[in-house]
């Protein structure tokens, strides 16, 4: 059976192909709503009033847990399996000389670690701007699209581990998270494909509904800029290589057609390090170029497999790793 998203058409979307999740019409703004947010920046929104938002409504609550059940046992438990010898995948590294080019930087971890309550916070406004019920469909929607990307990318990782060679730091921070990250599913980086699914959903989702172009584009700007500061740490932290974006941006741009086109691809990409002076201009373009090159290629060589996963699987079998400089 087909999936939902390999029954999009782009040509003749119909609404359930648009919002294949959606399961209220017709939000209700609560009294107060728009004028208890109107203003206001994402960061001003607390993660912990949605999360207890979520919990309380039951069917938020069962769509939160079936997110969270997957990222479990699709993610995490795999990686310390893989560590502990109880799985015996193969394990393959996946950098490439261009690595070199973005320094590491340990003041970075912070944004990396920031991937969850970024979109925490506009789930948060959500809640303080809707009637409760009208609040957790949103919720219930954004779940299930966070849901859908693991089995997706266990597509990959099933397949063969990924990994990177990390710099050694004497960062306290640095070795709680490489204590806790066995760090052995990089391709697809869903890091990268999670920050991509929060702008594109909440560009979708300000756009349905009855918010007003100064609320758009106040929110979508802090959105964007939060996914694109957390894209270009995944590459100074090392915790991805530069094959491992594109990777992520390729498998959204098949499972989510609805909310991700070659736009925003193009427009998450170019974003990366346009804030920092620490990489020269021209490395910017060759790792930027890089990147787009590469999903070019993913989304060519697919375009006739059923299976997103395909091509990415074949770049795996043929990729040849490079070892750079900082290499253990």
């Amino acid at each position: 059976m087909k999936t939902y998203y390999q029954n999009y058409d782009p040509e003749n979307p119909t609404e359930k192909m648009k919002f294949p999740y959606r399961w209220k019409k017709n939000l209700k703004v609560k009294k107060n709503g728009i004028k208890n947010t109107r203003g206001k920046h994402m960061n001003e929104f607390s993660g912990f009033y949605m999360t207890m938002k979520s919990i309380a409504h039951p069917r938020a609550f069962v769509a939160m847990m079936n997110f969270l059940l997957k990222m479990v046992n699709l993610f995490f438990f795999p990686q310390h399996f893989q560590r502990m010898h109880i799985l015996r995948r193969p394990v393959k590294h996946v950098d490439h000389a261009l690595d070199e080019k973005v320094p590491f930087r340990t003041d970075k971890l912070s944004i990396y670690m920031n991937f969850i309550r970024m979109w925490m916070q506009p789930l948060a406004m959500i809640f303080h701007r809707y009637s409760y019920n009208s609040a957790a469909s949103i919720a219930i929607e954004w779940y299930n699209y966070l849901a859908m990307t693991y089995p997706e990318a266990n597509k990959l990782y099933k397949y063969t581990m990924t990994t990177t060679y990390r710099p050694k730091t004497d960062d306290k921070s640095f070795k709680r998270l490489r204590r806790t990250d066995p760090h052995y599913e990089c391709v697809p980086s869903l890091h990268i494909s999670t920050v991509t699914l929060a702008f594109c959903f909440y560009r979708m989702i300000f756009e349905r509904e009855d918010f007003t172009q100064e609320e758009k584009d106040m929110w979508n700007a802090d959105i964007f800029l939060n996914s694109s500061l957390i894209g270009e740490s995944v590459l100074y932290v090392k915790q991805h290589s530069v094959n491992c974006v594109p990777a992520g941006l390729y498998m959204l741009y098949k499972i989510a057609p609805e909310l991700c086109t070659k736009k925003e691809v193009y427009e998450f990409i170019d974003s990366f390090f346009s804030r920092e002076s620490d990489i020269s201009e021209d490395d910017k373009s060759l790792v930027r170029d890089y990147m787009k090159n590469q999903f070019e290629k993913f989304v060519e060589e697919g375009k006739d497999d059923k299976d997103w996963s395909v091509p990415v699987k074949k770049w795996l079998d043929a990729y040849e790793p490079f070892t750079p400089f900082y290499a253990n």
